[in-house]
């Protein structure tokens, strides 16, 4: 380089660690404060704003003209936009049809989403012969069918085309049509029809970022394609594009390709950080060589916010590697929607103020905004990564503009918008900068706008189009998500071309939006009001559950490093009247190493079994006296406990349930969740008696009533969450408890109930009670009968104890069971097999298989076993096994050696007469632990299990498309009923099974485990349970009896509310019929 390029006063080049610390802070940042910073930069003068509103307008006028003369998908947008339901059916008829590899589901989708369209309210509402073109089409009126007098109506006919869409005719025009859609979006499905398309005459004025569209890879298989993928592109860019000149010295100046991490590596996660790095970094460097010598520009594409942290470690290795000191082709997309924006542009700043060398920095609105939002919802984050309201993300976006502007030496800024107020803010800003720097486009989408702001401006505007390539029926999804961020009502490009929308109001500045929002508030707040922040999702009646950023290196450094300390032998035994006791101690091994002691469990003889049952009862009474208020408030103080509590139950949950860090994080949310809940079901279904409506001089009330002594009998598979949810809903109805947990997890038990007299319970109230479960039982049995059991474990164990109640005392005493299932999913060829296979292993392989709701059989269609198999397979590879305590394993040991053996043995009984599919190795150093390789078979139907498989272990069954009724009907006839998972596109199929299955939870294209409390109450039917669902507004009410009280008012002169009926208003009309009916005259 000839000279230095200078870097701002305000940053310092000597360390970015600080800038990558400020990153970090800003992730999940408070709104309104972060704006407070921002809007400075993004605020322009007066002079300037009526400059830009100026632009702007003409723009969105010279815009509209060339829009309407020109068409194509951009209309078509505007005339099916996804408020339509036509919109919607379009949507998923192009995420799946091309897809599905049969004509007989090919049938089923068409005829599922086309014969709901009202297809005719669009004929000839779009001036554009092409959306009228492709409405003809869509209405399927190709000659296929006969006009006669009887179908007078449009609808008419396609309902009877759609009915006979066996006819191979409607199929392939179908096909066409969304080939036609995609190839709106898509350049082209290789390299050298997408290079050519480029060089054709209308598009020979724009520069093009390339880029080898695709989904993340979810395997080593994939990764490598991609790479090679990305590697050919290269390569044929470099053929096409020969080096020639000084012009074309700089790669901006050049075509470009962009690159998406995430599909170079399966596990692009932060749990991974070091392995992704070790194998990225390599990759992207051979990759850079390769366009480095062809003088091309290679930019890492934005992904979801829990990757970036990553993106910014391999771009500062690439970047900085000795390789590259002279390349001014590397860049980056930066997110305005991300709260980090500004900061990772500084960040970016420094880097090359140190290197001495320019980045190319393409500022971008962003892509997965609901996305982000729900994911930070379900986390339970302390706020979202993300604005809430487009208004901010304008603003991000300015500021960020403006500090490119600011430092235009050391950025090559790209802004890629469709928003002509954006453009117009943009060109003001940088209207002072020395240096060029160009505009992008999508492919297919908002091009009239550039063409309008080329033909009114002198200024030669580069402009460089973001166009992906590859074959359609892969890139589909990637379709459907530009059409839900694009085609909205909201958004930019739906208003400005529909010339019904007022431009004043296209042209209004991003702050003036947001000075009329605070003074519409009278108050600070900039945060959306309709989207509920992840602690107040619940809100008004709860608050939700803290969760932990398991995305962020330095909380899972954290806990990693806190989990490593040497823990000391967690003492332990039963609490009677608060106090530890019990006798012959037993010591528990960590699952993952039989060599390590957790636990001396004390075990409780059978003088403490009776003194227990003595003291439930004796408390019972003056506990359900108890104001309800009190009972509620110790729920929510335990709630508060255990999430303060939180890193010593990621210690107990690891070391003694074997449960992996994220597992372990998630149930502890999970019993926090029972806590408020059942508190708030308590406030609004026990605080007040229910009043009859009745007869005169008479009151009828409706009670619910505490039980008596409740025996909670848990599982080790949840030892907190299930624990927790039995004893809280059992102690706010008012009953006195008897807790027994699995003897395996009796350290978590012990510090839970502890937790729960710190929070207010009465010692006597709550006992617990440690040691083998069938003595505990056949001992509370002997000297007690319970009033009601809620028990969590297996059909033949709650069958024993209730029988066992009846022929000791005679009496049916009320269980509430939940106990386990044999759990399917059935996926037709229409599901997108890449979220097919994580949904299958998040639902067969998460904690080891070791959950009720896990995935058991999974029922697929025949047409797809063959891609499938692979394609899970190769998935499963990449799965760590290894030790709970450890951030980067996927899968743990299973509970104690004995179920490690019954599984081993499972699995050996199997091979006999199932097809081995994978077997994943268990490494050497585990072989101290009660870890289990996961195993896939492939079955017929006739050698599926008959019971709960407790483990990871999955069973894929194929069927025929025309035989889902006999797939239906051999889940049935299991008689277990907890969950069935369904992954298919087409409604009519989901609605079809779900109506028909005996299941208590039924969970569609996701995966089929992670109930939350509230939302997905959980429970079963059949051998699975008993009901009501924990979690669910019902639960209460079985831990209750129902009383009813009448009292005869009139037995003591009368009903003094009846009497003062006679006295009426001067405004009121009389009644004579009323009065006859409640006996009242007026003289009276």
């Amino acid at each position: 380089m000839t000279a230095p390029l200078n870097t701002p006063e305000s940053f310092s080049t000597d360390d970015n660690s600080l800038s990558r610390e400020q990153i970090n802070k800003n992730w999940l940042c408070d709104e309104s404060e972060l704006l407070t910073h921002l809007l400075p930069l993004a605020t322009l003068s007066d002079s300037n704003a009526s400059q830009v509103s100026r632009t702007t307008q003409k723009l969105i006028t010279v815009s509209r003209e060339k829009h309407l003369a020109q068409g194509g998908l951009e209309a078509f947008l505007q005339e099916y936009d996804l408020s339509s339901q036509e919109g919607v059916v379009l949507m998923c008829l192009a995420e799946a049809l091309l897809r599905i590899p049969d004509n007989m589901t090919a049938d089923r989708l068409i005829q599922d989403k086309l014969g709901s369209g009202e297809w005719s309210s669009h004929l000839g509402q779009s001036p554009s012969f092409f959306v009228n073109a492709s409405t003809w089409g869509l209405m399927l009126t190709g000659g296929m069918v006969a006009l006669d007098q009887s179908s007078n109506t449009i609808k008419t006919l396609l309902n009877r085309m759609v009915n006979r869409s066996g006819e191979a005719v409607i199929r392939t025009i179908l096909r066409e049509a969304m080939h036609t859609i995609a190839r709106q979006f898509i350049l082209g499905s290789t390299m050298p029809d997408a290079i050519k398309r480029s060089l054709e005459t209308d598009n020979q004025q724009s520069l093009y970022s390339f880029d080898m569209l695709g989904e993340a890879a979810i395997s080593s298989q994939q990764a490598q394609k991609y790479f090679d993928a990305y590697s050919q592109a290269i390569a044929k860019l470099a053929a096409a594009f020969p080096i020639s000149g000084d012009a074309m010295a700089l790669p901006a100046n050049r075509p470009g390709i962009s690159i998406k991490l995430s599909a170079l590596h399966p596990r692009m996660e932060t749990s991974q950080r070091q392995r992704v790095l070790d194998e990225v970094i390599p990759s992207v460097i051979v990759l850079c060589e390769q366009a480095m010598q062809a003088n091309i520009g290679v930019t890492f594409d934005a992904e979801e916010s829990n990757k970036l942290d990553l993106q910014l470690d391999i771009f500062q290795a690439v970047f900085q590697h000795p390789k590259f000191l002279d390349w001014a082709g590397l860049g980056l997309a930066v997110q305005a929607y991300q709260k980090r924006a500004l900061a990772v542009i500084d960040w970016l700043i420094i880097l090359a103020g140190k290197q001495q060398k320019i980045i190319m920095l393409r500022l971008v609105k962003g892509a997965y905004w609901d996305t982000e939002i729900k994911q930070a919802q379900y986390a339970g984050l302390t706020s979202f990564p993300v604005f809430t309201r487009k208004e901010n993300t304008d603003i991000s976006y300015l500021a960020c503009a403006r500090r490119m502007a600011e430092c235009h030496q050391l950025i090559y800024s790209q802004f890629a918008t469709h928003n002509a107020q954006t453009i117009a803010s943009v060109i003001n800003i940088m209207q002072h900068s020395s240096t060029l720097y160009e505009f992008q486009c999508l492919h297919g989408m908002g091009k009239t706008i550039y063409d309008a702001l080329l033909s009114e401006s002198n200024h030669p505007y580069p402009l460089r189009i973001y166009a992906p390539v590859g074959d359609y029926q892969n890139l589909l999804p990637y379709l459907v998500r530009r059409l839900l961020e694009n085609g909205a009502n909201t958004s930019f490009l739906n208003q400005f071309a529909d010339t019904n929308s007022d431009i004043q109001q296209l042209i209004i500045s991003p702050e003036e939006k947001v000075s009329a929002i605070l003074a519409r508030n009278n108050d600070t707040s900039l945060a959306h009001p309709s989207i509920s922040t992840p602690a107040d999702l619940f809100k008004p009646e709860r608050q939700n559950s803290v969760g932990l950023n398991l995305d962020s290196h330095q909380v899972l450094s954290d806990i990693e490093q806190s989990l490593a300390k040497k823990a000391t032998l967690y003492r332990c035994g039963s609490l009677l009247n608060g106090k530890l006791t019990g006798d012959n101690p037993i010591h528990f091994a960590r699952p993952d190493s039989n060599t390590i002691m957790t636990s001396e469990v004390l075990q409780a003889n059978n003088q403490t079994i009776k003194e227990a049952v003595l003291l439930a009862r004796s408390s019972q009474f003056d506990w359900q006296q108890t104001n309800i208020e009190v009972r509620i408030e110790v729920l929510n103080v335990v709630a508060d406990l255990i999430e303060k509590d939180t890193q010593e139950f990621l210690r107990l949950l690891t070391s003694e349930g074997g449960r992996c860090i994220s597992d372990a994080a998630s149930e502890i949310r999970e019993a926090v969740d029972f806590c408020r809940y059942y508190a708030v079901l308590a406030s609004q279904q026990l605080s007040e008696p229910y009043t009859m409506s009745g007869p005169a001089g008479e009151t009828n009330q409706l009670f619910n009533v505490a039980r008596g002594v409740y025996y909670c009998i848990s599982p080790w598979n949840f030892p907190l969450a299930i624990f927790t949810g039995q004893i809280a809903a059992a102690l706010v109805c008012g009953n006195s408890v008897i807790a027994k947990p699995a003897h395996q997890t009796s350290a978590i038990a012990y510090h839970t109930v502890k937790l729960f007299h710190k929070a207010g319970t009465p010692s006597a109230t709550l006992q617990l009670l440690t040691g083998d479960g069938q003595q505990i039982t056949d001992q509370l049995l002997k000297h007690d009968c319970p009033d009601g059991i809620c028990f969590t474990g297996s059909i033949h164990t709650a069958n024993s104890i209730h029988n066992k109640i009846f022929k000791q005392h005679n009496i049916i005493v009320p269980i509430i069971a939940e106990t386990g299932g044999l759990n399917c999913m059935i996926a037709d060829s229409s599901t997108l097999p890449e979220q097919l296979v994580l949904d299958v292993i998040q639902s067969a392989f998460n904690s080891a298989g070791q959950r009720c709701s896990a995935l058991r059989i999974l029922y697929l269609q025949q047409e797809l076993i063959d891609k499938f198999i692979p394609l899970l397979c190769n998935a499963m590879e990449e799965l760590i096994i290894g030790l709970p305590n450890d951030p980067r394993s996927d899968i743990g040991p299973v509970i104690d050696q004995q179920s490690q053996k019954y599984l081993e043995n499972y699995i050996v009984e199997t091979m006999q007469y199932s097809e081995l599919l994978l077997q994943m190795a268990i490494p050497i150093h585990l072989n101290q632990g009660h870890f289990v390789p996961p195993c896939i078979f492939l079955s017929d139907a006739e050698h599926l299990p008959k019971k709960e498989i407790f483990g990871p272990i999955l069973h894929i069954v194929s069927y025929e498309s025309d035989k889902l009724d006999d797939v239906i009907q051999q889940i049935n006839s299991s008689n277990f009923g907890l969950t069935l998972g369904i992954h298919s596109r087409i409604q009519s199929t989901v609605s079809y099974i779900a109506s028909r299955i005996n299941a208590g939870n039924v969970y569609v294209n996701r995966n089929m485990i992670s109930a939350v409390v509230g939302l997905q109450p959980f429970g079963g039917i059949g051998l699975s349970g008993t009901g009501p669902k924990a979690g669910g507004p019902h639960y209460l009410r079985a831990f209750t009896t129902e009383r009813t009280l009448s009292i005869n008012n009139a037995a003591i002169g009368g009903d003094t509310n009846l009497m003062s009926l006679g006295t009426l208003n001067s405004s009121e009309t009389e009644d004579p019929t009323t009065h006859d009916l409640v006996g009242l005259s007026k003289e009276n």
